[in-house]
């Protein structure tokens, strides 16, 4: 059984600070695609997460569920793991990516929750 491909979802609202280091965090060699869902920010978000090589999408509603089920709805077809994490660096890009890993090699793994690191 080959691998699922993992997408990573960032809802962000106002992250200029740090998403560009939160995105350059994002394993490349584990994740097919870095999404990042925009709410409406108004500092340049959404131009330093573009720069940083994720893909930008822009909400149409605000909310934090809302970003995250658009940015698994614009994830490709043949990703099949979602990774969510949060734009202001509190998660740490490894600790989900491990978790995704040892789904993507399990056929029985349906579902697991990695914890923040702080």
């Amino acid at each position: 059984m080959e691998p699922l491909a993992v997408a990573v979802v960032i809802p962000v609202l106002n992250e200029a600070e740090t998403i560009a280091s939160v995105v350059s965090e994002v394993p490349r060699d584990l994740a097919r695609e870095v999404i990042v869902v925009d709410g409406g920010s108004s500092d340049r978000t959404a131009d330093l997460a573009r720069a940083a090589g994720a893909r930008v999408i822009l909400a149409n509603d605000r909310g934090y569920g809302r970003a995250c089920a658009a940015g698994a709805a614009a994830a490709t077809t043949d990703c099949g793991i979602v990774v969510f994490m949060d734009g202001d660096g509190a998660d740490r890009g490894s600790i989900p990516f491990a978790t995704a890993h040892r789904i993507s090699s399990s056929p029985r793994a349906r579902a697991a929750r990695a914890s923040r690191a702080r």
